[in-house]
C-alpha cells in the first residue's frame, strides 16, 4: 500500500492553499467591483429645496438681463452642459470627480493637476443646478469625496491645494486657505439645498472644516493678509453656523488696506496674469457678493474705486476676441481676461445698470471658454447663474451646525 511521503503532503497542501486564496482573491475581486458599481452608478438627489431656475422678488431684488428669463436659463442649461462634458473627469478612484484645473510637470511627464478653490466652485455649482441636472448631489459628492481624499500638509481636515490625480502617492501640499473659505461655504449650501446625504453629514464635515480652518486663518490674516481674499460675507455666515464669534471679529485682523484696496486711484487690470490681478478679481467678487447676498439687505451700492474698476473692467474685456479661447492650447497664467470679467458679475448687479448688466451678459453669454481654463469656464457658469436670478443663498435657512462629538 502508498504511502504519503512528507513532500506529497506538502504539495498537496499547498494546492490547497493557493485554491483557497484564489478563491478569496476571487470574491474580493467581485465585492470591490460591486463596490465601484454603486459608488459611480448615477444617483438621483433627494428633496432639492431650492431647484433650478430660483427667482424670487424681482425686480426688487436684482434687475435681470434684458431677454427674456426663459432665454437666460436656457443659456445657463447650455453652459452647463459643455462644462459638464468638457471639465469635470472621474477619479481612479470609484466615487471620486475633480474639476480638471489644468497640467503640472511631474519628473519627466506632464500630469493633469485639480486644485481646491476647483473643487470649491465645482461644488457649489452642483448645488446651484440640483433640480434641473438629477445628478447634482450625486455630482457634489464625488466632488467632495476628492478633496476629503487628498489632505493638505498643514492640516490634515483641509485639502492639499493642488493635487495631481494620476499620481500616487501624490504629493501634500500646503491648503489654500480662500479656496477653503469656499469648499466650507459649498458645504453649508448643500445642506441648505439637500439637508443630507447617503454618503456624507454635510453639517459634521463643515465644522470639522471651519474648526480646522480657523487657528491657521487667524494667524496669516494676522502675518501675511495680503495673501487672503478679504471675504466679509462668509465671516458672517461662519460666525452665524459656527456660534463662533472670532469669524465676525475677522474684520480686525486686517489692515484698512486690504479691507478697502478701493480707492479714486483704483485703474484697470493690467491682464496680464499676474498675483495681483487675480487677487483684485477675487476681491471683487467678494465685494459684489457681501453687498448682493446679505441677508434681508437689496442690492446695496459699492466704492467709487471699485465701481470705476467695475466699468472698466466691462469695457476692457467684453469683447469677443478676448472672451474667444477656442484656440488656446495651453493653460492661462494667473485669471485670464474671462476669469476677471466674471468676477465683476456681482458688483455689477449691486450697480443696478440696465445697460451694464446687459452688456455683461452678451458678453459672458457669446464667451467661448477654452478647454485649458477650466477657471474660466466655470466662473463664466457661476456668473451666469448670478445674472439669471438663480442664487438663493440670500433665502437660505443658515442653520446653526452641530458640536463635533468628543472623543
Amino acid at each position: 500500500m502508498n504511502t504519503l511521503t512528507t513532500v506529497d503532503l506538502t504539495v498537496i497542501l499547498n494546492g490547497l492553499l493557493f485554491i483557497i486564496l484564489l478563491a478569496a482573491a476571487i470574491l474580493l475581486i467581485r465585492r470591490i467591483r460591486q463596490q465601484r458599481s454603486t459608488l459611480d452608478q448615477p444617483a438621483n438627489s433627494t428633496h432639492v429645496a431650492f431647484p433650478f431656475p430660483q427667482r424670487q422678488d424681482y425686480p426688487e431684488r436684482q434687475l435681470l438681463p434684458s431677454p427674456p428669463v426663459e432665454e437666460l436659463d436656457q443659456q445657463v442649461r447650455a453652459a452647463y452642459r459643455d462644462w459638464l462634458l468638457v471639465y469635470l473627469l472621474p477619479d481612479a478612484e470609484p466615487g471620486r470627480a475633480f474639476l480638471r484645473s489644468g497640467v503640472a510637470r511631474n519628473w519627466l511627464r506632464y500630469q493633469v493637476t485639480a486644485t481646491s478653490f476647483g473643487q470649491a466652485l465645482a461644488m457649489l455649482v452642483s448645488v446651484l443646478m440640483a433640480g434641473e441636472d438629477p445628478q447634482a448631489q450625486a455630482r457634489f459628492d464625488r466632488l467632495l469625496a476628492f478633496c476629503l481624499s487628498h489632505s493638505s500638509a498643514n492640516a490634515p481636515d483641509l485639502m492639499s491645494w493642488q493635487v495631481m490625480p494620476d499620481v500616487v502617492p501624490g504629493r501634500r501640499l500646503d491648503a489654500d486657505f480662500n479656496a477653503e473659505a469656499w469648499i466650507a461655504f459649498a458645504l453649508l449650501a448643500a445642506k441648505a439645498q439637500w439637508e443630507s446625504s447617503e454618503r456624507f453629514y454635510y453639517d459634521i464635515l463643515a465644522r470639522v472644516r471651519l474648526e480646522a480652518l480657523l487657528p491657521l486663518y487667524q494667524q496669516a490674516a494676522q502675518n501675511a493678509p495680503e495673501n487672503l481674499i478679504y471675504s466679509p460675507y462668509f465671516y458672517e455666515l461662519f460666525a452665524h453656523v459656527a456660534a463662533e464669534p472670532t469669524w465676525k471679529s475677522m474684520d480686525d485682523s486686517f489692515t484698512l488696506k486690504v479691507r478697502t484696496p478701493w480707492n479714486d486711484q483704483c485703474g484697470n487690470f493690467a491682464a496680464d496674469g499676474s498675483a495681483e490681478d487675480a487677487n483684485l478679481g477675487l476681491c471683487l467678487l467678494q465685494l459684489g457678493i457681501a453687498e448682493l447676498w446679505g441677508a434681508n439687505q437689496p442690492a446695496g451700492k459699492i466704492p467709487k474705486g471699485a465701481e470705476k474698476l467695475v466699468r472698466g473692467a466691462v469695457a476692457q474685456f467684453a469683447q469677443a476676441e478676448l472672451l474667444d479661447e477656442s484656440k488656446l492650447q495651453i493653460e492661462p497664467v494667473g485669471l485670464s481676461p474671462l476669469s476677471l470679467l466674471a468676477c465683476c458679475t456681482p458688483a455689477v448687479l449691486c450697480l443696478q445698470d440696465q445697460t451694464l448688466i446687459d452688456q455683461l451678459w452678451q458678453a459672458l453669454s457669446l464667451a467661448k471658454p477654452g478647454r485649458h481654463d477650466p477657471i474660466a469656464a466655470t466662473l463664466r457658469l457661476f456668473g451666469l447663474l448670478q445674472l439669471s436670478g438663480n442664487i438663493w443663498f440670500d433665502r437660505a435657512p443658515w442653520k446653526t451646525l452641530p458640536a463635533l462629538p468628543e472623543e
